[in-house]
């Protein structure tokens, strides 16, 4: 970095400070084994640091049990949610939380049972402003490590539904993210199958591809996974899920 800047200025006339750091974390290798898949407690529930995401926002499990009013907020984060619904108005003044907060960002949400109404803030030069806002329905999912895509997975039509005496599931594992049509080919990970008395949990991953793409829809790609055992009672489910946003909500 230093000779890249000293083609421009002269070395004593630059003051750079904090951390440089010249090298990326090594990229996932295709067929690296995937084991992200992490049970709940006899009690059912998760370590409250536990990183997950619903729809597009990030957050940890904590962060629900420590909802703070807009009200009793920063007031400049609550000219922020008043601004934006004074100019767009198709959502209620009221029940805004703050679920995240950092010195440059923030994450103010609305609540409504699955429902899930969120307006993003960052710190400007004079104070906060509106950096973005969504609203969907979700359930909430752990995040994956850094450095890879999430890939959802359906049956494949071809085959029949699965049943008790099912051995054999026939998937379609479905990257998320924008590829430009492309088949994910040895860019996908997993699956990883973990089995209990009472659940099936299979997950997958890709590598994402670098750059920006376009979205017009992504091949899926079939998959089969040979069970332990036959299926019997047991639920089959995305080995990522932590459960519904309603059911994690304080009470």
């Amino acid at each position: 970095m230093a000779a890249a800047i000293a083609e421009v200025l002269p070395l004593d006339m630059v003051c750079l400070e904090g951390t440089i750091v010249d090298s990326r974390p090594d990229p996932i290798e295709p067929g690296t084994q995937l084991d992200v898949i992490v049970l709940p407690d006899a009690n059912g529930t998760y370590p409250p640091d536990t990183e997950v995401r619903c729809g597009g926002t990030n957050f940890t499990l904590a962060d629900l049990q420590s909802l703070t009013p807009i009200e009793a907020a920063d007031p400049g984060l609550k000219a922020v949610v008043d601004g934006w619904i004074a100019d767009y108005g198709n959502l209620p003044a009221d029940g805004w939380l703050v679920l995240t907060q950092t010195d440059d960002r923030a994450t103010m949400v609305r609540l409504d049972g699955g429902s899930f109404s969120v307006i993003r803030a960052e710190m400007g030069r004079n104070g906060w402003v509106w950096a973005s806002s969504s609203g969907e329905s979700c359930d909430v999912s752990r995040r994956l490590p850094d450095g890879m895509g999430v890939v959802t997975w359906e049956f494949d039509p071809a085959f029949p539904a699965p049943d008790a005496s099912t051995t054999e599931l026939h998937l379609w594992a479905l990257e998320a993210g924008c590829t430009g049509g492309s088949e994910m080919g040895d860019r996908l990970l997993g699956p990883q199958v973990v089995e209990t008395d009472d659940e099936v949990r299979i997950v997958f991953a890709s590598i994402p591809l670098i750059g920006d793409q376009n979205c017009p829809g992504n091949p899926p790609t079939a998959v089969t996974v040979v069970l332990d055992q036959p299926l019997g009672d047991r639920v089959l489910l995305d080995g990522m899920l932590i459960g519904p946003l309603s059911e994690l909500l304080p009470d």
